[in-house]
């Protein structure tokens, strides 16, 4: 049961692990068994709190031009980390106000 929670949770949108937590929590999946099913999503990457505060930060900067003190202070009430936040804020372009494009490297481009 607890597992079809999360996978509804994820559908359509990404999700702090904190949300999905809290999500568990009133639906009253018991505390050990809702951390070691997150733990298990973290290790295939279904939940990513460093992801989602890009992903999030992606959708809220271009269309509101949010300030990145807003921004952070959004991921916080998402329950992010402050420096995982603080490394995806990093990421934008402070002369442009949107994300940096991702770096080209070798193995990206198969040399």
């Amino acid at each position: 049961m607890a597992r079809k929670i999360l996978l509804d949770q994820l559908t359509g949108q990404a999700r702090s692990r904190k949300e999905l937590a809290d999500k568990l929590a009133s639906r009253n999946v018991p505390d050990d068994v809702a951390a070691r099913l997150l733990d298990r999503f973290e290790e295939v990457g279904l939940v990513d709190d460093e992801a989602f505060a890009r992903s999030w930060i992606a959708s809220r900067q271009p269309g509101k031009g949010l300030a990145r003190r807003a921004l952070a202070q959004e991921l916080r009430r998402k329950g992010v980390d402050d420096e995982v936040a603080r490394g995806a804020l990093d990421e934008i372009d402070p002369t442009t106000r949107r994300p940096r494009p991702a770096p080209w490297s070798a193995r990206s481009s198969g040399r």
